[in-house]
């Protein structure tokens, strides 16, 4: 196996750092080979905020963020940036819409998560870990007021960055079998796709406690409603240990918060121009 290849199988988050800075000749060249990365057009909409300043990185801490991004040497703030095409196009007089097209904000998005792994796979190559933070999304004003981002550059995500103080421990992932699919979509079995993901995540360790199962329950009724939820109360009321996907959708990445501020999300990026995004486009419910 090459070394290229050894790095990708052995990828792992890492979230406890070495007290080790970061030779800078080491970030340049880690920075450099993200924005060497596939772009759309070659545009490259991105910016890169970073961070090393320890008062910068425990502001995120301070806003209810992770408390090991302040432990970290470096954090990478990458950002959409339809802020510097602009005033290119602008001082040119190009006609200029990736700030109002959907389809620009699709690529460009991508755009942005491409030259991210970049950097993390180049940095992995140093042996500085890191791990992503993508709940920045819920604090894009902040951020932007925070790092002075102006008007069309909106922070994407966050990696945090440093020297492994632990051997990380790698999770397991889905496998081929049903993650890669021949020539055109297969539908999977409930079975199989069962089966795949306990291969994954095993068996459920958590005790569904009354107090959680309360939490779930409160979770289905805002989601589905009553009928659901009465169906959910019987089903749980066989159960001894909570599902994983209910651990997930129910408990963590709760299902009534995750869809609730679309419109707050929304405006946010039509505030940023993104006039695509207009809540008169997308009228709440």
């Amino acid at each position: 196996m090459n070394e290229t290849m050894n790095i990708l199988l052995n990828r792992c988050s890492v979230r406890s750092f070495k007290d080790e800075q970061i030779n800078e000749d080491i970030i340049n060249s880690f920075i450099e080979a993200g924005l060497k990365a596939a772009s759309g057009g070659n545009l490259q909409p991105l910016s890169i905020i970073k961070i090393t300043d320890e008062k910068n990185s425990k502001w995120f801490v301070d806003q209810g963020l992770q408390g090991f991004i302040s432990k970290a040497p470096l954090n990478l703030l990458f950002c959409l940036d339809f802020n510097r095409l602009k005033k290119w196009a602008e001082y040119h007089n190009a006609p200029f819409v990736m700030d109002k097209s959907l389809r620009h904000f699709w690529i460009s998005f991508q755009d942005v998560i491409i030259a991210a792994q970049s950097i993390e796979t180049a940095a992995n190559s140093y042996g500085v870990g890191s791990v992503y933070i993508g709940t920045t999304v819920d604090m894009i004003v902040e951020i932007q007021e925070k790092f002075n981002l102006p008007k069309g550059v909106i922070p994407i995500v966050l990696l945090t960055m440093g020297y492994p103080k632990n051997e990380c421990k790698i999770a397991n992932k889905l496998s081929k079998d049903i993650v890669v699919h021949n020539e055109s979509y297969q539908e999977h079995t409930i079975e199989f796709i069962n089966e795949e993901y306990f291969k994954k995540y095993g068996e459920p360790q958590q005790d569904l406690t009354d107090k959680l199962k309360t939490q779930i329950i409160k979770v289905v009724n805002e989601v589905d409603g009553p009928i659901k939820q009465k169906q959910v109360e019987e089903y749980l009321s066989k159960e001894s240990k909570v599902s994983t996907p209910m651990r997930y959708f129910g408990l963590h990445y709760v299902a009534n918060y995750m869809a609730k501020d679309n419109t707050g999300l929304l405006k946010t990026l039509d505030d940023n121009g993104l006039i695509w995004a207009s809540l008169q486009n997308h009228p709440k419910k």
